[in-house]
């Protein structure tokens, strides 16, 4: 498994990217709506995922060592939010859906298992 997320490094980079600005703009989409105080929550927890996610993607663009809770907790979040959107995907959808709904997930799960696996030996 190394191997192949090795192989498609530039992927995941890539993806990290992309999902530092898919938070970005949840965020940005549930401030439009009214106030709760479940939502106020979610998104200071997304907001910390994006500080996180992009603290690695300094880290690495300076090709320095990234602290072992940098790359895990992100790396946790993405598998449980990844199953958590796979559940409500098979949950909510109707009979006649697209595969294709079903990559995000998969595609998030993903990643969360690119940043466990790519964690190097704990330097304390």
């Amino acid at each position: 498994m190394k191997l192949f997320f090795k192989k498609t490094y530039y992927f995941w980079i890539l993806s990290r990217a992309l999902l530092i600005i898919a938070y970005a703009f949840t965020i940005e989409f549930s401030n439009n709506q009214a106030y709760e105080i479940g939502k106020t929550i979610v998104n200071i927890l997304i907001a910390v995922m994006i500080l996180l996610m992009t603290t690695i993607f300094v880290f690495d663009f300076f090709k320095k060592h990234v602290p072992f809770l940098i790359k895990l907790i992100p790396g946790i979040f993405n598998i449980l939010f990844g199953l958590l959107l796979f559940f409500l995907v098979t949950k909510l959808m109707k009979k006649d859906f697209i595969l294709l709904v079903y990559l995000v997930p998969v595609w998030i799960i993903s990643y969360g298992v690119f940043e466990i696996t790519s964690i190097k030996k704990i330097r304390f």
